[in-house]
């Protein structure tokens, strides 16, 4: 009975994962789709597509922050202690999860730089991500 209820927990934690990551990937789907959209569109649709470009930027920070801070507060805090030889491990993935984060920043920068420009010209020579 114990071993039944330990799996089903499990299980459930792997289907909360699963859902988390696949939601990632529509998010990174829709910013591409987006981001082709603010490229090709036009003037005319900018507007629409910048503030799509910063609800999704913003679900992922959103969604890499709850992520973030399970990781750092519980889940690698267990494995150091428990598993010694895995933080070379942790810590590469810390240093890619930053890397991520940044990225993000990135985006973020670079879309108020091009909701500031005023003219095509300015808008063309700015490198869109």
């Amino acid at each position: 009975m114990i071993k039944s209820i330990r799996h089903s927990k499990i299980k459930s934690f792997s289907d909360d994962f699963s859902k988390e990551q696949q939601l990632v990937f529509k998010k990174l789907d829709q910013l591409q789709e987006f981001l082709k959209n603010l490229k090709y569109e036009g003037k005319l649709f900018q507007r629409k597509n910048t503030r799509a470009i910063e609800r999704i930027l913003g679900a992922l920070k959103d969604s890499y922050a709850i992520h973030k801070k399970i990781d750092d507060e519980i889940i690698f805090p267990f494995l150091d202690r428990h598993l010694p030889r895995i933080n070379p491990f942790l810590r590469l993935i810390t240093a890619e999860r930053s890397e991520f984060y940044n990225i993000l920043g990135d985006c973020e920068g670079l879309l108020k730089k091009l909701k500031k420009s005023r003219s095509q010209s300015e808008q063309a020579d700015m490198p869109l991500f």
